[in-house]
């Protein structure tokens, strides 16, 4: 089970503008600032609806709702239109498909803008859960249990690979081994609060891995 930006392709979303937008609409929509919101986007996104629901708000919730991930939706799909695929995904994945493992992607980045970064690097895959296909996103563990039930297996037959500590708290809360891939160029201590099984700086490290457990 494979996360998609920052994992398989790469998009370079603008998290930071992405977040700060999101921010500013909750603010505009009348979140006080006395209210801490959270790091999460998404979590930002949920606790300012459920804040405006809370106050008996009229509409105004959905309409930000709707206005919040038209917002995540347009950068999504503006950065995929860039999609490359990371070094390393290609052979890995192509190992995978001749052991007969299956191949799945959980992403929470929208549909829309997932295939169209699948489409322009070509990755192969069995089953894809978005967003826009679960109520239960990343890290709740149930976005990760559908793919895998999917299949009929249980998850001590399963390991989610992440380059954020989101993936590998749904990969522990699931039941599941870990993987962290760890980039160079980011944050060193992203996995410093969630310990994944296995932390690589590669997908060739993956790929060694792999041929080293001879699956």
């Amino acid at each position: 089970m494979f996360d998609l930006d920052g994992t398989l392709v790469e998009t370079n979303i603008d998290f930071t503008k992405m977040k700060s937008s999101i921010i500013e609409l909750s603010r505009n929509y009348g979140i006080p600032d006395s209210i801490e919101l959270p790091i999460d986007i998404l979590e930002i996104i949920n606790l300012s609806k459920s804040f405006l629901i809370n106050s008996r708000a009229a509409i105004i919730p959905d309409e930000y709702n709707q206005s919040a991930y038209k917002i995540l939706r347009n950068m999504e799909v503006h950065a995929s239109q860039n999609a490359k695929i990371m070094e390393g995904a290609k052979e890995l994945l192509s190992i995978l498909r001749q052991s007969n493992i299956k191949i799945c992607i959980v992403t929470r980045n929208c549909r829309e803008a997932s295939e169209i970064s699948i489409n322009k690097t070509g990755i192969i895959y069995d089953i894809m859960l978005t967003r826009d296909d679960t109520s239960d996103i990343k890290p709740n563990p149930n976005h990760l249990l559908s793919t895998i039930s999917a299949f009929n297996i249980s998850p001590n037959h399963a390991v989610m690979v992440g380059d954020h500590w989101i993936d590998i708290l749904a990969g522990r809360r699931a039941g599941i081994k870990t993987v962290g891939l760890l980039h160079p160029t980011k944050n060193q201590d992203v996995f410093s609060k969630y310990q994944p099984d296995l932390i690589i700086n590669s997908l060739h490290e993956l790929r060694k891995a792999l041929d080293n457990s001879k699956c």
